[in-house]
């Protein structure tokens, strides 16, 4: 069974989880798309149901807040009396619902006088609102990025399979770039470990990459508990894997450049609020916490606070921009080097689950690609 449906497991957690799934996606489309606004909720969304759409239905379902009116309720309690077990049709409030609105429409055309039923008309209006509710969400037609088939991927990184059995989806980018997206979801409650997204920006000329590992926690009124479930075990992932073989150092072997810049962390945690969704935007307001500033609360607080951590994060509203212009990640690295960490390490176990796995790569003209 797919763990987003597994009654076994909290139905907390599973939100919480598929929260974490569009909160990544977000993140990565934002950092690609270079806009001073993040990526909308909707937005988001489409592009969850583009890459999966089978998992688009399992988040959603979980995550998708709607309010029930007093109609709404109205009409599940009539079709749980007059639904007949012995019938082969199925009464379910949409066809009690239907059934009611065209009768109102029907007892409108009687009259062009609108003040003289203004009763009805105000009734349809509840019946059409109640109607929605029990609709699928309609996707927007706009996407947000338009999928590439035209361009030539000759660089031999690009052409090579990172995961097995991978599904790869590439779009288009503004400034003659690619954005490549992998989405991996697991199947069994024990792979809820470790990252929820890398991403990973390319120089294919110079042939080199840098990039930015984050983990995603919900946190409950600014305090999110270090010894809550696995929260230590995935940190100590993550710093074993990241900050311990020397990918937050200088190539001189210290942590912080020459040139004007915050040190090499490349891996954050990224407490955020409870779901929360107003006006088709996602909301989940944070902050971006190196993993060596989040190590020295464990043994001590062993909690994270909006106090501790305050002076030692990077606001959600700048991260992105930051990591663009190269202030904040890695530091650049040889694309030979990320091969053999991948296979030293083995990507698809290194943190048992990379929910969102981006690598952002320029389109290769036929000059750039000569001068290689």
């Amino acid at each position: 069974m797919n763990y987003f449906e597994d009654e076994k497991i909290d139905e907390v957690e599973r939100k919480n989880s598929a929260f974490a799934v569009v909160r990544a996606l977000r993140e990565a489309t934002t950092i690609a798309r270079r806009r001073t606004q993040p990526t909308t909720y909707e937005q988001t969304l489409n592009m969850l149901y583009d890459l999966d759409e089978e998992l688009y239905s399992k988040v959603v379902n979980l995550i998708e807040v709607k309010n029930e009116s007093d109609t709404v309720k109205y009409y599940k309690e009539k079709a749980s009396v007059v639904d007949d077990p012995n019938s082969l049709f199925t009464t379910t409030p949409e066809s009690l619902l239907e059934k009611d609105i065209d009768e109102h429409q029907e007892w409108l055309k009687t009259t062009d006088d609108a003040s003289k039923l203004k009763f009805l008309r105000t009734q349809l209006y509840r019946l059409k609102a109640a109607r929605k509710f029990f609709s699928p969400k309609r996707l927007s037609e706009h996407k947000i990025l338009e999928h590439d088939f035209f361009i030539a991927k000759r660089h031999p990184f690009v052409q090579k399979q990172i995961y097995e059995d991978e599904q790869v989806k590439d779009y288009n980018l503004d400034g003659e770039r690619m954005l490549r997206l992998r989405l991996l979801h697991p199947d069994r409650d024990e792979h809820i470990l470790g990252a929820d997204l890398i991403y990973e920006i390319f120089d294919l000329v110079n042939e080199r990459v840098r990039f930015v590992h984050l983990q995603y926690k919900t946190w409950d009124k600014g305090v999110l508990y270090l010894k809550q479930g696995n929260i230590k075990d995935q940190l100590n992932k993550m710093q074993s894997n990241l900050c311990s073989v020397g990918f937050c150092k200088s190539e001189i072997g210290n942590n912080h450049s020459d040139l004007y810049r915050m040190p090499f962390c490349c891996g954050f945690l990224r407490p955020t609020e409870k779901l929360q969704m107003v006006q088709k935007k996602l909301k989940s307001s944070g902050i971006h916490l190196p993993i060596c500033e989040v190590m020295k609360n464990i043994g001590d607080d062993d909690k994270i606070t909006k106090s501790n951590s305050k002076g030692r994060n990077i606001s959600s509203t700048v991260f992105s921009e930051l990591f663009i212009e190269n202030i904040i990640g890695s530091r650049w690295h040889s694309m030979n080097q990320l091969e053999e960490y991948y296979e030293k390490r083995d990507i698809e176990s290194l943190y048992n689950n990379i929910r969102i796995h981006a690598q952002e790569f320029p389109i290769l003209s036929d000059e750039d690609y000569a001068r290689k």
